[in-house]
């Protein structure tokens, strides 16, 4: 398959709106020192009912040569139809940096996570780190993850945001209004 720039646009676009960008804490214990230590791992993720969709994810993350795996999901939702989903993974830094960087222009909700985690693997590596279970101090952990969690945190509250159908979301009234009473919820973020 090549894989054109319409490819690599959908992706994102299923990334941004079904995917998952993921940044999380791991803990484990060497076996023969019982010493504990911790790492972050990245991964990139869809889990969907709709089987074309994650083929056509893993036809271009074959073609692309980015390593994915399968695994099936058991939703706990009221509809038997949606019972059962199917979920592609990439994991890694390696992969997870190649992923990104094919889909990078084209992402628009989750750029700016998809930017902060190129950015994390890129300290990772100029670290010396290239060794996943590779110990970073605990501070640095909690560094990483104080920056990330402002990435996820939502820039506005929906739930008080009122806008008239058809109409692009701009800095008008309802916007600015909206925008001031997240900066009254979260004055740190303001700063």
């Amino acid at each position: 398959m090549i894989i054109k720039n319409t490819d690599l646009a959908w992706l994102a676009g299923i990334i941004d709106g079904e995917g998952s960008i993921m940044f999380f804490r791991k803990r484990d214990t060497d076996k023969s020192s019982g010493h504990k230590y911790g790492w972050i791992a990245t991964g990139i993720s869809v889990t969907n009912c709709d089987e074309i969709m994650i083929k056509e994810i893993s036809n271009i993350l074959y073609s692309l040569r980015i390593k994915f795996h399968y695994s099936l999901q058991k939703n706990n939702l009221k509809n038997s139809k949606w019972n059962l989903a199917l979920k592609i993974e990439s994991n890694g830094m390696n992969t997870c940096k190649k992923f990104l960087n094919a889909i990078l222009p084209y992402l628009r909700n989750k750029k700016y996570l998809a930017m902060f985690l190129l950015e994390y693997i890129e300290w990772r590596q100029q670290q010396g780190y290239t060794n996943l279970r590779k110990t970073i101090s605990e501070e640095q952990i909690n560094r990483w993850f104080e920056r990330y969690e402002i990435q996820r945190k939502p820039k506005y509250i929906s739930s008080e945001t009122a806008r008239k159908a058809s109409i692009p979301l701009g800095m008008d009234d309802d916007t600015v209004r909206t925008l001031q009473r997240c900066k009254e919820l979260n004055p740190k973020d303001s700063e």
